[in-house]
């Protein structure tokens, strides 16, 4: 015989009876209304999860307990397959820029001086050298220049071209002329013969005008000795012209014509002079060819910048794997 309490519990000796709805059973119908059920401690609601000790092994210790990824506990738990790809990358690196062929660099400086005129003051020669520079610089890449240099270095002008840079320091009254060789006797070499070519080019040019500024002023010039000729011919026919008469004051206009011609001659034969020393600047090789210096390749500075990206590449693949890690065991 089944005997029933009044909670609805019945007995049958030791037994439960089975068709009587127990107190858990009846809660588990009840509908959850998102009250707190009396008796049940409001800690609970707030209880933190536990990590899983299965989970946590299986992502190499780099899982927290609120379920995020460990970066360090990631990146050491990958430390050497990250060390051998560190290694190894910086090893390739060496390995590779050490085949690619050397480039040595060496450098030369010409300065130019204007020539300095009656008058000018420091300030101005040195404005005017600075501007020289400036514009005789570009003249460092002709032809003329190469073609002389290139049978000093032994190389054609194109090669010298392509390995030519060159311009004002600090937009000053110097030039540098930089050249870069794949040996390193090359490089100065090339730099001399460029600067030396360069220099006798300006020279030359400086004589070239010169010669023209002074055929040009020695036309002039013959044209007005030929007029001072003629008028004093004509002034020592009419020298004895009587006072008053019309021939004596023919005499005084040629006389005052001739003094005009004879100062133009004067002033034009200065200013040519002024002119010819201002097409001669000062053209020296202030520093010749420096010692050869290697630009590239540099194997140690490059095997230090690849080991760097590859130690960040792999400390970040090692977290981008346990995130996966994580997310695939939160899954299952």
């Amino acid at each position: 015989m089944t005997v029933t309490d009044q909670d609805g519990v019945g007995y049958a000796g030791s037994g439960i009876d089975e068709t009587s709805p127990t107190e858990a059973d009846q809660n588990l119908r009840r509908p959850t209304t998102g009250r707190t059920t009396p008796g049940r401690s409001r800690a609970g609601r707030h209880a933190k999860p536990v990590a899983v000790p299965e989970l946590a092994e299986k992502n190499g210790g780099a899982s927290r307990p609120d379920g995020s990824v460990d970066r360090l506990g990631a990146i050491w738990s990958a430390r050497l397959p990250i060390i051998l790809g560190t290694v190894g990358t910086a090893i390739l690196v060496f390995l590779v820029s050490s085949i690619v062929p050397p480039v040595y660099t060496s450098s030369a400086t010409v300065s130019l001086n204007a020539a300095s005129t009656p008058g000018g003051s420091a300030q101005d020669v040195a404005l005017a050298s600075n501007a020289l520079a400036a514009q005789d610089a570009q003249l460092v890449q002709t032809d003329s220049v190469l073609s002389a240099a290139s049978q000093t270095a032994g190389v054609s002008a194109s090669t010298l071209r392509s390995h030519l840079s060159a311009g004002t320091v600090g937009s000053q009254n110097l030039i540098q002329i930089t050249m870069q060789a794949p040996k390193a006797a090359d490089a100065p070499h090339w730099a001399d013969a460029v600067a030396v070519a360069f220099q006798a080019s300006l020279i030359q040019r400086a004589d070239a005008n010169s010669a023209a500024l002074q055929n040009n002023v020695a036309k002039q010039s013959a044209i007005l000795t030929t007029e001072i000729t003629q008028l004093q011919q004509s002034i020592a026919a009419a020298s004895g012209a009587t006072p008053g008469s019309a021939a004596l004051a023919v005499l005084e206009s040629e006389e005052n014509q001739l003094t005009n011609l004879i100062a133009t001659r004067a002033t034009l034969t200065s200013s040519t002079a002024l002119a010819i020393a201002s097409q001669h600047p000062n053209v020296n090789i202030v520093v010749a060819s420096t010692a050869p210096s290697k630009v590239s390749p540099k194997p140690a500075f490059y095997s230090l910048i690849g080991a760097l990206i590859a130690l960040l590449v792999g400390c970040q693949l090692a977290v981008v794997m346990a995130r996966r890690r994580e997310m695939g065991a939160d899954a299952l």
